[in-house]
């Protein structure tokens, strides 16, 4: 034993008695299967967060990781005998991942096009890729599809690989406990893995602090020999080299150029790229800057800015929502505002702005910085606006990993226009700057908007060209800037059209043409389903069918639950955004409340405290029934602790239901693996079936769940 002792002789740290209780601590089994579930929660949030940083496609796909992760652990749990096994190399296997993920950007991989040649769905940055260039016959488009099927192929099956070596250490672990021991662990271990990555997340650390956590639970496990460690320091290296190029929000994988403008010598502004898509400027755009400047090539985008203030008498106190880095903020300054109420989702986004934007406008005494979701903001306060402004609030990515919903759809349904309505003083204005790249996309806002006000909006070219609009709307606007020729060129009128589909909070798609799933999220779930044959026929063997044919369907039952479960996690984080805001917070809380409610579920039947599976299963489909019917937005104008708890008790209701019927269930099997691991190979199709959420809505996922209910009611275990 080696002690260091200060100079008064006292001992300060016993490095060898510490050790040696470590060593015992982490021999125990409990500590074991602990380390494994959290390992396994907290590498699929991250890995969900890296690819979908860095691979532009999976940014709007966040749901193909997370079930390919699930049908990795599942597998990886489910068998005892494969062809081949991925625990002993998964150390190399996650350095491997992680350096390809550092180097995507350099490799031109983060900018393989994503092929959405048709009109049915729109992705921002699909028309940006530098490859595009190259896409002008048939061929070649077909090539670069080649190109991106290939690439999806690629991630997925590292996502699978990855996540099967995980699930493959929770099955040895496993087989050490009873059932309902094992999933209290599994439990608590998947807890402390959401709590890791919020903590993360909370400082905006990059993937390298993911990487170094992740080896260090995998190496508490397994201490690594003289190669593995060589392996985790070469990945480690390689990510902080790749990743230090950027700035990672809890949202965005962000970088900041600095561009000089090609006119005027020695000017220079910032570009800011999030996911690598472009995302905007942070530039100077005031009188005084173009009277030194005449010639610059940023007027047409600064007249974009000041446009809709020739419209309106008076800014008076602004809410300015999607406020960004601030360009609209400095807007309404420009144009005496008497108050700027700034709303940014993003941190990292206001920091760089109050750091970096050339006007300052965060400076200001007038403004007021809110970091939140614009919808949740509508929610929280009875505020009333002179002039409302949504900036470019347009979506990079999608709002989590459960859904295909992107992170601003819920800003643009008809109930969040009737929400900011709501926050009009009469005679108000609410102006919206959108940069959609389908027609039909700004026809729809502005039925939205006719919709919500009861007349026509004024609808503008954007001054700095490319597609989008500008839209105005209030009842006492100056019209005498429509006589203006500059201005009156850019006026849009929209053709008559016979039906436009209105987003809803039921069905938020803005960017699907209608109800349907797109071609490309069906290309790509066929991608995912060859892949998951390719693995079962070359890698694990057809066995794996073997037990959910042979044994009285019983697993079945953990199959449906999982599918079941799935589907209202989706739903229950999709009606809490409504109330709370589509934040990364609000997701961590609520995974961590289905977690933490599974749990208390777990521990009554524990306690063997006995409900009828009659009981059980009334109380699990009157609870669906009340979440299908009760509506979040049913609680919109109540208090917040109010609305926390009525959501709160609406959602947790079918999650704590579920759970009893999941625990009384697992304590009657002896094959603990498969059941578990048949549960998550419920939730990798679960996650597929989500889609269908863009053809019959949000809320119709509660009839598909309890469908699945009733088919595990049906193969449910009878006895041990």
């Amino acid at each position: 034993m080696i002690a260091f002792y200060s100079f008064s002789g006292k001992p300060m740290i016993m490095i060898g008695k510490t050790k040696k209780r470590m060593a015992e601590l982490l021999k125990k089994d409990s500590v074991k299967l602990f380390l494994s579930t959290c390992l396994a929660l907290f590498m699929e949030l991250a890995v969900i967060r890296w690819v979908s940083s860095e691979i532009r496609i999976f940014s709007f796909l966040k749901n193909i990781p997370l079930i390919m992760a699930f049908l990795g652990l599942g597998l990886g749990v489910m068998l005892e005998k494969k062809k081949a096994s991925i625990k002993p190399v998964l150390v190399y296997v996650i350095a491997g991942f992680a350096i390809i993920l550092a180097l995507a950007p350099f490799l031109s991989i983060s900018d393989i096009p994503i092929p959405t040649q048709g009109n049915d769905l729109w992705i921002w940055g699909s028309s940006e890729s530098g490859f595009n260039a190259f896409r002008s016959s048939l061929m070649v488009s077909l090539f670069f599809n080649f190109i991106y099927a290939a690439c999806v192929v690629l991630f997925i099956t590292l996502i699978f690989i990855t996540f099967f070596g995980i699930g493959e250490i929770i099955h040895e672990q496993l087989k050490n406990f009873k059932s309902l021991k094992a999933y209290s662990i599994d439990l608590l271990g998947s807890i402390t893995g959401v709590i890791m990555f919020t903590v993360l997340s909370f400082f905006q650390l990059s993937p390298f602090w993911w990487l170094l956590v992740g080896f260090s639970i995998l190496f508490m496990l397994y201490p690594p020999s003289s190669r593995s460690l060589a392996a985790a320091v070469l990945a480690l290296v390689v990510t902080a080299g790749g990743v230090s190029v950027a700035y990672w929000s809890p949202y965005y994988r962000i970088e900041m150029t600095k561009v000089y403008d090609s006119v005027s010598s020695g000017v220079f502004y910032y570009s800011l790229n999030v996911n690598h898509a472009y995302h905007q400027h942070m530039a100077d755009y005031s009188a005084g800057f173009f009277e030194k400047h005449p010639d610059s090539g940023l007027k047409t985008t600064a007249d974009s800015y000041n446009l809709p203030y020739k419209f309106i008498n008076n800014a008076g106190r602004t809410l300015i929502v999607g406020a960004g880095a601030g360009n609209d903020v400095a807007a309404a300054l420009r144009h005496n505002a008497s108050q700027v109420d700034a709303v940014e989702i993003d941190p990292k986004l206001i920091e760089l702005g109050k750091e970096f934007h050339p006007e300052k406008p965060y400076d200001s005494e007038k403004v007021n910085v809110y970091v939140d979701d614009a919808r949740s903001f509508f929610e929280k306060n009875d505020n009333q606006y002179d002039t409302i402004v949504y900036g470019l609030l347009d979506s990079h990515t999608a709002a989590s990993a459960f859904s295909n919903i992107r992170l601003d759809n819920y800003v643009y349904t008809i109930e969040s226009f009737k929400a900011a309505k709501s926050h009009l003083k009469e005679g108000g204005t609410l102006v919206l700057s959108f940069a959609a790249g389908e027609p039909w996309i700004l026809a729809r806002i502005s039925a939205m908007l006719e919709q919500t006000f009861g007349y026509e909006p004024l609808v503008f070219k954007r001054p700095s060209g490319g597609d989008g609009g500008v839209f105005i709307i209030g009842s006492a606007l100056n019209l005498a800037p429509l006589g203006d020729p500059d201005v009156k060129d850019l006026v849009v009128r929209f053709p008559a059209e016979a039906k436009i589909r209105i987003p809803t909070d039921d069905w938020p798609y803005l960017y699907l043409l209608k109800p349907s799933i797109p071609l490309l999220y069906l290309g790509t779930l066929f991608l995912v389903i060859l892949v998951f044959f390719a693995i079962v026929y070359f890698f694990i063997g057809k066995e794996i069918f073997y037990p959910l044919l042979t044994y009285k369907f019983e697993y079945w039952h953990f199959f449906f639950l999982g599918a079941a479960f799935l589907l209202i996690e989706t739903k229950s984080i999709s009606q809490l955004a409504l109330l709370f805001g589509s934040t990364w917070i609000v997701n961590s809380v609520v995974i961590f409340g289905i977690l933490s409610m599974a749990f208390i579920a777990n521990l009554v039947v524990m306690r063997r405290i006995r409900i009828p599976l009659w009981a059980i299963s009334s109380g699990l489909f009157v609870s669906l029934l009340c979440g299908y019917f009760v509506h979040a937005s049913s609680f919109s104008g109540e208090p917040f602790l109010t609305k926390f708890l009525l959501a709160g008790f609406f959602i947790a209701l079918p999650i704590f239901f579920s759970g009893l019927l999941f625990s009384s269930s697992f304590s009657k099997i002896s094959n603990v693996s498969f059941a578990f691991g048949a549960n998550l190979f419920g939730a990798f199709f679960g996650g597929i079936l989500e889609n269908l959420s863009m053809v019959i809505g949000m809320n119709a996922l509660v009839f598909l769940a309890m469908a699945f209910y009733v088919l595990a009611l049906r193969f449910r275990p009878a006895k041990g």
